[in-house]
């Protein structure tokens, strides 16, 4: 897949994280102290993650914040994520 942006890579490593670990935005809300509503605006690309938002929930994730904004890294959690039984 090709991505315009930076963000784009963000949302779709972070959905690929979610999806690998099974996980609710709600969880990672909570988990992060990020508004609910930030993260469903960031998630459908109605505003860009900020570099704080990106620490976060990379430490939430336990991954490097650089992790999040990288085409590898998604293509290894989606990998991850049909490894543990999940859905393509």
């Amino acid at each position: 897949m090709n991505y315009s942006s930076l963000n784009e890579l963000a949302i779709a490593n972070v959905r690929a994280l979610l999806g690998a670990r099974r996980e609710s935005i709600e969880v990672l809300s909570t988990a992060t102290s990020i508004p609910l509503s930030t993260i469903k605006r960031r998630l459908c690309g109605k505003s860009p993650f900020t570099l704080e938002e990106i620490e976060q929930i990379a430490k939430h994730f336990n991954v490097a914040a650089s992790k999040l904004l990288s085409p590898i890294f998604m293509s290894e959690s989606r990998e991850a994520a049909l490894a543990d039984g999940g859905e393509e």
